[in-house]
């Protein structure tokens, strides 16, 4: 029993050297000398698998997340949101409604643009008079 241990640790160790050294070589001889006992051959270790890119258009913010980020910057800002409507279609904002000064409307305008994932912005806001 202590012969067989034996040879399990060394073999466990001689595995383990000739996957450090990555010597693909190696592997056919562990196998031929393992295979005698009629055990089934060795396989190399296998590298884990490299994750495939994002495309880039799906690395970009979903139209819905720009137009959330864009409510918060608004009230991030001190606009009242709930006048402005908001709706983004392929990254363009667009803004619909009512400020009460031409200061506010300019407020927005750059609130909206320093947004992550805003290509543009359509300004569809009017001035209360």
């Amino acid at each position: 029993m202590k012969l067989v241990r034996e040879i399990c640790l060394g073999t466990v160790a001689l595995v383990a050297a000739l996957g450090a050294l990555g010597n693909a070589g190696a592997w056919g001889d562990v196998n031929r000398v393992l295979s005698t006992d009629g055990a089934p051959p060795i396989s190399r270790p296998q590298e884990a698998p490299v994750p495939p890119e994002i495309p880039s258009d799906r690395a970009r913010l979903t139209d819905s997340a720009i137009t959330m980020k864009v409510r918060a910057q608004l009230l991030a800002a001190g606009l009242r949101s709930t006048r402005i409507r908001v709706s983004t279609k392929n990254g363009i904002v667009h803004l619909d409604g009512k400020v009460p000064s031409d200061s506010e409307k300019l407020t927005a305008l750059n609130a909206v643009r320093a947004v992550e994932g805003v290509q543009s912005v359509v300004d569809g806001l009017e001035v209360e008079k």
